[in-house]
């Protein structure tokens, strides 16, 4: 595979990878969340989206020293 391609592929799967860990944190909070409060549980809906976001950083790292390593 190119570099540019191994680059490419660790990027765009990198941003999918963010994507789907941020929401998915994000649907979890706000299904465990009761709707009630001043802000009707956003506030949490916004937590689990950060929590989810710091779940997609080692992942995401992972993904790119798996693209970018040397295979023997």
């Amino acid at each position: 595979m190119s570099p540019t391609m191994k680059a490419l592929t660790v990027v765009f799967g990198g941003m999918a990878v963010m994507v789907v860990t941020t929401v998915g944190g994000a649907v979890i909070a706000l299904i465990l969340t009761p709707v009630t409060g001043q802000y009707g549980g956003i506030v949490d809906v916004v937590y689990g989206g950060a929590i989810g976001a710091v779940v997609g950083v080692p992942i995401w790292v992972w993904l790119g020293y798996m693209v970018l390593r040397n295979k023997n």
